[in-house]
């Protein structure tokens, strides 16, 4: 346990711990608090009206979550509009209409509904009345008031249909059965346009609509194995189709394809980075006029000179890249996001007026807290390719690289294949916790990821622990080079395949890092393999010939435990399917334990693959924080009543590696 033992006056309280420390380890109760770095969202959804009077959104209490409206004329105007509705609501949307009605998706034991509250203040009307169905909307359009359609799932006959409903008779009309179909794109009169056929390959058909009622394939996307590809939106009218597409390229981009005859158009491509398969679209037209790539920084290709003063002007006014959530009917009201690494945060921007006003944050008790600097950044590594990277600075440090070096942690991201989200708050949180602390935390890609291009992921076959180690270790060393970390207090930590490259470097010999972290890790390639062979033989490698076996057992850090001299700190979940805690963790621990390797290792019996409860990330942090301190010289919240109460955390091995841990628990 951590006692207090001396008083700054910079500093409300200090703590030292009762364990002998490294240099510059202490813990601290002025830090940004745990429990509220991983807290719940307070606010989960948020809908801007079309006429930009007012906003709803879903607030969550103690219970269970309300459905609110809130004036953006007067912010005391906040009222809620569900009360003493069963079920909780999940969603909801705004009708387009002159008097816009709200529209929500509420769950219930009976089912998924939709529910509609008339502006008369009458009871919500249940849209979707139909036992144990699964309703959400599909489409809603000023071109036709008073009607919407809505995608119903029936288990009981296992259908997936498109219903046209009135809003004023409750009347239902089926439109079209969806079948083998995802996806039905609506034009502005919410009529059946094109459709998405996914195929077994991971390709998806994109179908146009016949005369005759039939479907037409026109286009195929993909086999899309990265998550870069995908429909952005159908045109108004419905005669052009807005797709990111990496046909016959390296990198994707986005196309405005006509929808009769096939032909395309080239909108926005970068030289670095595939397009993201969003964009922004005119709400009168649903022209596409803005998209946007990442590599390093947001790179945005507007296509109106109009949406370009608009972003300029945010980018002033906020100091940094925003995310356009909503926007009003007319288009001259947006809800914006800033996307600078913290958490969410809304502000609405009227553009007529140039005025830029504070809505509400998503997370209240983080709402007057300073965050860390996120910095991008380009790496080239020894091969020449190069990568992007996100550095978090502590908020202490103003400039783009610290006043001096700093004990620095190098996060891998999971996946890997995927182009792994670079700004949710689920990643960010923890990247920002680290930051609070007092580390440097540089954020890495490497090949074999997604959202760089073809050849950037076909790069990363067979070197899950190959070329893509290398290309963690130079960009370390460049970390170093740069002032930016201590070249003797690096860690590095991951989960799923982050976690993997945490167990990996810390078995290969000759490794710059002081220490790591592995949250549900891969420690044996060959398990993985046997899990997904058709897919991981042209990933990981090739059981089947000399060269596969040698792959697995070179890149298999279950195969390199006597290399294991540096800590580290493992957790797995005990319902973990993806990365089995009995094939993976158990094996790779017992192998450290029988050596007297300085592993600690962490195990939580009700969590899957990334950890869902609250209670257990805050446990996890608490002992990975002090862990940290130990080892690398950052700072700590004490333990306090962390790992006690409604945690599942189990210390299954290491306890004496992480101070004040056999007391805490």
């Amino acid at each position: 346990m951590c006692k207090s033992e001396l008083t700054l006056r910079t500093l409300a309280l200090v703590f030292t711990c009762a364990n002998a420390l490294a240099p510059l380890a202490w813990c601290s109760s002025t830090l940004v608090p745990r429990s509220a770095v991983f807290s719940e969202p307070d606010v989960t959804v948020v809908r801007l009206s079309p006429d930009a009077a007012s906003v709803a959104y879903i607030a969550m209490n103690d219970t269970h979550p309300e459905q609110r409206v809130r004036s953006l004329a007067d912010a005391s105007d906040d009222r809620r509009v569900d009360e003493g509705e069963a079920g909780n609501v999940q969603n909801l949307w705004w009708t387009e209409e002159d008097k816009a009605q709200l529209i929500d998706q509420r769950t219930s034991a009976d089912g998924t509904h939709l529910f509609l509250h008339r502006q008369d203040g009458s009871n919500p009307v249940d849209l979707t009345p139909i036992a144990g169905a699964s309703a959400t909307l599909a489409k809603n359009s000023r071109a036709v008031p008073g009607r919407i359609v809505a995608e119903i799932s029936d288990k009981k006959s296992n259908m997936r249909e498109l219903y046209t409903i009135d809003l004023a008779s409750n009347e239902r009309t089926l439109l079209a059965e969806m079948k083998d179909l995802s996806r039905i794109h609506l034009d502005d009169q919410l009529q059946p346009r094109v459709a998405e056929r996914p195929r077994l390959d991971g390709s998806v058909e994109l179908l146009r609509r016949t005369e005759s009622g039939s479907w037409d394939r026109f286009r195929t996307l993909g086999p899309d194995l990265t998550g870069v590809l995908g429909v952005v939106g159908l045109r108004g009218d419905g005669k052009s189709l807005y797709v990111v597409d990496n046909a016959g390229r390296d990198r994707a981009a986005l196309f405005e394809v006509n929808v009769s005859t096939g032909e395309e158009q080239l909108l926005a491509e970068d030289p670095d980075a595939d397009i993201r398969p969003v964009a922004m679209l005119d709400p009168q037209t649903g022209e596409a006029i803005s998209a946007s790539a990442n590599f390093g920084a947001l790179r945005r290709y507007h296509l109106r000179k109009d949406v370009a003063d608009g972003f300029s002007f945010l980018q002033r006014a906020l100091k940094g890249d925003v995310a356009v959530s909503d926007v009003s009917a007319d288009g001259r009201t947006w809800l914006v996001v800033p996307m600078d690494g913290g958490p969410t945060r809304y502000f609405t921007y009227q553009r007529d007026s140039e005025r830029v006003v504070p809505l509400m944050p998503m997370y209240k008790s983080l709402a007057d807290h300073a965050f860390g600097r996120r910095l991008g950044r380009v790496v080239e590594v020894r091969d020449g390719l190069k990568f992007p990277v996100h550095i978090y600075l502590p908020p202490s440090e103003k400039g783009d690289v610290p006043a001096k070096p700093l004990p620095t942690m190098i996060f891998v991201h999971g996946g890997p294949g995927i182009a792994y989200p670079w700004d949710s708050w689920t990643t960010n949180r923890v990247l920002q916790l680290l930051a609070n602390r007092g580390y440097a935390v540089v954020r890495v890609e490497f090949r074999g990821a997604g959202g760089m291009g073809k050849k950037v992921w076909e790069a990363g076959a067979f070197e899950w622990g190959g070329a893509a180690y290398h290309d963690v270790l130079d960009i370390t060393s460049w970390a170093v080079r740069e002032k930016i970390a201590d070249k003797n207090r690096i860690g590095i930590f991951g989960w799923s395949y982050g976690g993997y490259m945490a167990m990996h470097a810390l078995t290969q010999p000759d490794n710059p890092y002081a220490c790591g972290i592995s949250m549900y890790g891969v420690s044996d390639l060959g398990v993985l393999l046997a899990q997904n062979k058709l897919f991981f033989r042209k990933r990981i490698a090739d059981e089947r010939t000399p060269e596969g076996t040698r792959i697995l057992q070179d890149q298999s850090p279950i195969n390199h435990v006597e290399n294991l001299t540096a800590p580290l700190l493992m957790t797995n979940g005990g319902e973990d399917q993806i990365i089995p805690h009995k094939t993976q963790a158990d094996p790779f621990v017992e192998k450290a334990k029988a050596r007297n390797a300085p592993l600690t290792y962490l195990f939580y019996p009700d969590e899957p693959h990334d950890y869902r409860r609250a209670e257990n990330w805050v446990s996890f942090w608490a002992v990975a924080e002090r862990f940290l301190a130990e080892h690398i010289g950052g700072q700590c919240e004490p333990y306090g009543d962390d790992l006690r109460g409604a945690t599942s955390m189990q210390v299954i091995a290491g306890e004496q590696f992480v101070p004040g841990l056999p007391e805490a628990v």
